[in-house]
């Protein structure tokens, strides 16, 4: 309806100055109709002439190239806007790699500190950047200020300047051995691992409600320290022969000697000599020790006194063997009353023929120079533990399950000599 109107419009203007209508020539119709039609289709972007039309003198019109003008469009979102986005998400990879790069700088390795000294630990931790934290002392068989533990682990990662908790040996110390004859063995263990004992169980044939603690290793009272290693005898229904058999040694008095050791070595003579005693104790005997880890008057004249002043039915000698074959030697005397001979030389014999299976290699050897035992005037027999120079029984002597083995052995010779086998 409008095309029309818009070319007659076109038509017009474009006319002569005579006014006077005209039919304009084939090309210039075509013009005039691409015109109209662009301003009926889309008259906002209207093809329009570059200028207006040119008459030569010749009365000629020139008509000019059409144009199309295009409106400018607001964008849909502003310029500024993704401008100022961009330049967020920038920042934002920026910050998040410093702070990567930062961390990994700052991220340390744990090292290893335990067994060692504090001052050493911290040395160590500060090298790399951390800080030692002392968060607990306890006693411990490590020397005083010896790291025990670390949290957290080496090989863990940290930050700079965090810190790293330590535990550190306060040193050993001596107490008496805690009472827990009577308890369960669960807790008695508990009991004694809390005082920073070592603990082992054997199970000894009774009446007793299983699981009960018939007796320990040292006896109750005895003096211990940390780290020490303890045996307890508990209650088990099993069949005799198959595990210590109990006797029963009211009345019984014992002499317990252990020879201290020559140029600083293991003092084995006093292991089996305190598991001994213990044994012994548990069975109702009366035990007298010589010498203990506390004593400083170790001679042999101070344990002869102490020897002769105690009233004994028979003296337990431990000590060690200056020969360079290894093995245990049995001593008994070879002078005094012939009664005294006869009896030592009976327990001499059981005491052989038990270490014999126990602790082979084991030999009977008479001896009548003693100073020690002599003293108490009464049945005595020496065990000579090892040779200080064979290697073998070096190695034996830092095994406490061998000590335990002797110490039983011992207990079971004395039992058979002077005891009475306690029925379940």
């Amino acid at each position: 309806m409008w095309r029309p109107l818009l070319r007659t419009t076109v038509y017009w203007s474009a006319m002569r100055e005579e006014d006077t209508p005209q039919e304009l020539p084939e090309a210039d119709a075509a013009w005039f109709a691409e015109l109209a039609d662009s301003a009926v289709e889309n008259p906002d972007r209207a093809i329009q002439p570059a200028e207006e039309p040119q008459t030569d003198p010749g009365g000629v019109t020139y008509l000019p190239p059409l144009t199309r003008e295009r409106p400018v469009r607001t964008p849909i979102i502003p310029r500024w806007v993704m401008i100022g986005a961009a330049a967020t998400v920038a920042a934002v990879v920026v910050i998040v790699g410093i702070a990567l790069i930062l961390a990994s700088v700052r991220q340390v390795t744990v090292p290893d500190v335990s067994g060692v000294a504090v001052a050493e630990a911290r040395t160590r931790l500060e090298a790399v950047g951390l800080v030692a934290e002392i968060t607990e002392r306890r006693f411990s068989s490590e020397l005083e200020g010896t790291v025990l533990a670390q949290t957290p682990a080496k090989g863990s990662s940290l930050n700079k300047g965090d810190s790293v908790n330590l535990v550190v040996s306060a040193g050993s110390e001596d107490f008496p051995m805690p009472d827990v004859i009577g308890q369960d063995v669960t807790a008695a263990t508990k009991a004694l691992e809390d005082k920073g004992l070592v603990v082992s169980v054997e199970t000894l044939v009774s009446d007793a409600a299983s699981d009960t603690v018939l007796a320990s290793t040292p006896a109750p009272g005895a003096q211990v320290r940390t780290g020490d290693r303890v045996v307890l005898q508990v209650a088990a229904p099993t069949a005799p022969g198959v595990v210590l058999q109990p006797y029963d040694l009211t009345g019984v008095a014992v002499t317990v000697d252990a020879a201290p050791p020559a140029g600083g070595s293991t003092d084995i003579s006093l292991e089996v000599a305190r598991r001994l005693g213990a044994l012994l104790e548990a069975s109702g005997a009366s035990v007298t020790m010589l010498r203990t880890s506390a004593d400083t008057a170790t001679t042999e004249a101070d344990r002869a006194t102490r020897a002769a002043e105690a009233t004994s039915t028979l003296a337990i000698g431990f000590g060690l063997s200056s020969s360079p074959a290894p093995g245990r030697v049995i001593q008994s005397p070879t002078q005094g009353s012939a009664q005294a001979i006869a009896s030592s030389a009976l327990l001499a014999s059981a005491v052989t023929s038990e270490l014999a299976a126990a602790a082979p290699p084991t030999s009977a050897a008479a001896s009548a120079a003693d100073p020690v035992l002599s003293a108490s005037r009464v049945t005595w027999v020496r065990i000579l533990l090892g040779s200080q120079a064979a290697r073998e029984d070096q190695t034996l002597f830092t095994d406490p399950n061998w000590a335990d083995k002797v110490a039983r052995a011992v207990y079971s010779a004395i039992g058979k000599t002077y005891g009475v086998v306690q029925q379940p």
